[in-house]
């Protein structure tokens, strides 16, 4: 019985790729790997495709002088748009290891930021769990 349910696994777990118009079967670059052939092989196949990062994140902070600020940072658009008490404030485009524009200025690391605005000192930000 043992004998006739591994047949009937391996039976069909088994399947085999069509043919291409050549009649030859390549499964994924196997015929140049085996030939040692691995830049051919790379060219066929490509590297492994990494996990895509999300385009568009958003975060919450509290600051020093106790608003509350939430960011939305697009990674496509290369801008982060700042929302504080609830209130739009600014978007700012990325600028080397910030974001910068019309005097606001957001510098980040971890769970800390840095909040610039016109005419007032840099106010300091610690994300919100």
């Amino acid at each position: 019985m043992r004998a006739v349910l591994l047949i009937a696994l391996l039976a069909a777990g088994c399947s085999h790729p069509a043919p291409s118009g050549n009649g030859e079967v390549d499964l994924n670059g196997a015929a140049d790997r085996a030939k040692g052939d691995t830049q051919t092989y790379a060219a066929n196949v490509g590297p492994a495709a990494a996990p895509a990062a999300p385009v568009v994140f958003a975060a919450r902070y509290r600051c020093m002088d106790g608003a509350k600020i939430a960011v939305r940072v697009d990674d496509r658009a290369h801008t982060v748009a700042i929302i504080r008490d609830g209130k739009p404030l600014a978007t700012l485009e990325a600028a080397g290891g910030s974001y910068r524009k019309g005097g606001y200025e957001l510098r980040g690391q971890g769970d800390d930021a840095t909040l610039t605005t016109p005419g007032l000192p840099p106010i300091a930000c610690r994300a919100i769990r």
